[in-house]
């Protein structure tokens, strides 16, 4: 039995469509550099955000001090933000949604 290769088309384009997708949806991620001298601005940038959201950026120093920023991320999902340290030791950027869950974090270095 022959089966007609419209409705193998037909069968096999939402799979296919679906697969791509899938494989297209990438995690949300921060990045920039990973040490910087005392007193520099740093910007960072976030790509693979889901557009027109808001995304709470979270410094936190290396005593533990916390300075949050809400961040609306704009059609094409990608953001920059940018920090200005002022003490040396680790760091560490988080990017929370609006319930504070953690949907990405980066680390970087701060010399005198």
């Amino acid at each position: 039995m022959k089966i007609p290769s419209q409705f193998l088309r037909a069968m096999l384009l939402p799979i296919a469509a679906s697969a791509v997708m899938t494989a297209a949806a990438a995690d949300p991620m921060l990045s920039g550099p990973s040490a910087v001298s005392m007193g520099e601005r740093v910007e960072f940038r976030g790509a693979n955000f889901v557009p027109n959201t808001l995304v709470n950026v979270v410094v936190i120093d290396p005593k533990g001090g916390q300075q949050k920023q809400m961040v609306s991320v704009p059609d094409g999902g990608i953001f920059s933000q940018e920090v200005i340290v002022n003490s040396d030791g680790g760091y560490e950027i988080k990017a929370t949604d609006e319930s504070g869950k953690v949907l990405t974090a980066v680390r970087f270095s701060v010399t005198p």
